[in-house]
């Protein structure tokens, strides 16, 4: 209890304490999890969890798809149900000066709500938690196999946006998501990077000195607890969460759609085309090999959504 309100810092420390477990026993976007928490909260859900209660909250007309859901799930969470396990989180965060952002926090991102039981329980945040709700926020995501010329292309709008007072969120991968953060931090603005891990895990390893400088700078931040190793699932998972709290959308290779649909509410910008000045006062399109971005420069950066740009809590 004593590292939750050092962590947390806010009254509700069961609730923050409950929250913490369900982000080390349940992966992220787990439907089933988040279906139980709305149902019956964090603290009466952990219970189910650990098998407190043998019926589901949540079931269709016959009853039988619910009750089967929450076996599994019940299967799936148990074996990470550990109090060595929540405690070593907390600690972990500590250690690194890490926060702990639940919902109802004034800090959190009111947007994710809309993801439904597929929103985060909690999101474990070090550096500036403050830029999870701070306005405007522009979402720039792409391939990790980039072009140079997609990577240049992603830089200038991310440098654009964040000059203008915009937060650059992205998932700090290598290609166009490194781009963006490079040059978010090398305008003096501010970037969030959502890691597929821990926030204590540097990865890509090739990034370690990038997200030191984005904690320092930004923020990064998890779902998964300290000490949780990456994986190809949780990077997936993750992508709603970026597109969700900004604005404008990124996309990936040439010939391949984005890795997750995108969130209802957040359609994407125009993809420009050459990048030539000539055409830099309107939204044009340019290779979906690069990124799509909503692009406006800076003497019309309130054409953007959410004027001036981006969105609000």
């Amino acid at each position: 209890m004593a590292a939750a309100r050092r962590i947390h810092g806010g009254e509700a420390v069961a609730d923050c304490v409950a929250r913490a477990a369900w982000t080390v026993i349940a992966e992220p976007g787990d439907a089933v999890a988040g279906a139980l928490i709305g149902a019956l909260g964090a603290e009466e859900a952990l219970s189910v969890a650990a098998g407190g209660r043998s019926r589901s909250p949540f079931t269709d007309d016959t009853g039988e798809v619910g009750f089967r859901a929450l076996r599994e799930a019940q299967a799936r969470w148990r074996p990470r149900l550990q109090q060595e396990a929540v405690r070593s989180a907390f600690l972990g965060a500590l250690e690194i000066g890490a926060r702990l952002v639940i919902p109802g926090d004034p800090q959190w991102p009111d947007a994710l709500d809309d993801l439904g039981p597929h929103a985060p329980s909690a999101l474990w945040v070090r550096g500036r938690v403050e830029l999870l709700t701070a306005s405007p926020r522009v979402s720039m995501v792409g391939a990790r196999a980039s072009s140079g010329y997609g990577e240049q292309v992603a830089a200038e709008l991310a440098g654009d946006l964040a000059s203008t007072g915009a937060v650059v969120v992205s998932g700090g991968a290598y290609g166009i998501d490194g781009a963006v953060h490079r040059a978010a931090l090398g305008v003096g603005g501010a970037t969030i990077a959502f890691l597929a891990g821990g926030v204590d895990r540097a990865y890509p390893v090739g990034h370690q000195r990038l997200l030191q400088q984005i904690s320092e700078h930004g923020a990064v931040v998890s779902e998964p607890p300290c000490g949780t190793a990456p994986t190809k699932w949780r990077f997936l998972a993750g992508n709603p969460w970026i597109h969700q709290l900004g604005t404008s959308l990124g996309g990936g290779r040439k010939g391949n759609p984005p890795s997750t649909k995108l969130p209802p509410g957040r359609p994407p910008g125009p993809k420009p085309g050459q990048f030539g000045a000539e055409r830099a006062a309107r939204g044009v399109r340019f290779p979906f090999s690069c990124i799509e971005v909503l692009f406006c420069p800076p003497p019309c950066a309130n054409q953007l959504p959410g004027s001036p740009i981006g969105t609000s809590r």
